[in-house]
């Protein structure tokens, strides 16, 4: 388990604290407006930390157990949003993280999958007094964590976009068998990123519509829900060019193929006319001139030459080839 972070947002300045056990945080002082960001917790330190916050038994079920679909739900003094989003791992491999926030009037708790802390820029962001006397502050923090969030998200939309755009240049350097591998794995990274931003898109709806005119009127929250549209755009984008890419290396295959099947179907049409001159003089009939004039071979070759010259010739003056 990594640390747990808490961060005071009351006063004159942003206090942080970082915690290495729930009962380490348990013994804390959480009066005021703060904010807890906390990794993956054992099913038993949900259930005590959830009855200190006074969460629903639903809720710390839900935490126990990562959805896989981001939702929202609303419990009248606070609020639960899960979401999942597309990421990278150190080799370069596409999983999910989750990330779940319990937001309250006067507090905000996170919860991330992995021990490191998702935030740390945004609590140093929040350290420089960044908030402004009159902000709401845990709305305020809130969307700055989320703008953290997104960004990732988007640079990961973005690096997918570059690789697309690469490939496609290379497609029209030339056709490989192992591009369409490649393409498979754009085309699985772009659906990853839309089956993670349309249901967070949809669940922060919920979260703006539940939440009254307070919420839904918020400049800041408008802007986040600005940022997920665009991802979700960026997503249907990626997704559809995609689909055009492989769309482009079937053509191209195909007139590869085409290509190759055309340079051997001219070789065997030039070589029709020599056959059958080879095959003409090539039977054992006992009388044919030809066979007994002196300058036959040579004649017979130089023919055979001239066929193919011809041919070729046609060949070119029609720009087959």
């Amino acid at each position: 388990m990594g640390p747990l972070t808490l961060c005071r947002l009351t006063g004159g300045s942003i206090g942080l604290s970082v915690l290495h056990t729930v009962d380490e945080l348990l013994e804390a002082d959480l009066g005021g407006v703060f904010w807890i960001s906390a990794p993956r917790l054992h099913p038993d330190e949900y259930r005590v930390l959830g009855e200190r916050l006074g969460l629903h038994p639903m809720v710390i079920s839900d935490l126990s157990h990562a959805a896989r679909r981001a939702s929202h739900e609303d419990y009248g003094s606070y609020s639960h949003l899960a979401l999942n989003l597309a990421c990278e791992d150190t080799k370069g491999r596409l999983r999910r993280k989750n990330i779940q926030f319990l937001l309250w009037q006067e507090r905000l708790v996170s919860f991330r999958e992995h021990g490191e802390e998702q935030f740390a820029a945004t609590f140093e962001l929040l350290r420089s007094g960044y908030l402004r006397p009159d902000d709401d502050l845990v709305i305020r923090s809130f969307c700055l964590a989320m703008s953290d969030i997104l960004r990732d998200a988007a640079a990961l939309a973005e690096r997918i976009d570059a690789r697309i755009d690469a490939l496609e240049d290379e497609l029209f350097r030339g056709v490989q068998s192992s591009q369409l591998e490649r393409i498979h794995d754009l085309k699985s990274g772009t659906l990853e990123i839309r089956r993670t931003a349309v249901p967070m898109r949809d669940a922060f709806l919920m979260l703006l519509r539940g939440g009254g005119d307070l919420m839904s009127q918020n400049v800041y929250l408008r802007d986040v829900g600005e940022q997920i549209a665009q991802l979700c755009e960026m997503a249907e984008n990626s997704r559809e060019t995609v689909a055009d890419l492989a769309d482009l290396y079937m053509t191209l295959m195909s007139n590869s193929t085409n290509a190759v099947m055309k340079t051997l179907t001219l070789v065997s049409t030039i070589f029709i006319p020599i056959t059958f001159i080879v095959g003409l003089y090539g039977m054992n009939f006992r009388y044919m001139p030809e066979l007994g004039w002196r300058y036959g071979y040579p004649a017979c070759l130089l023919l055979m030459a001239a066929v193919s010259a011809g041919m070729v010739l046609y060949f070119r003056k029609k720009k087959w080839m």
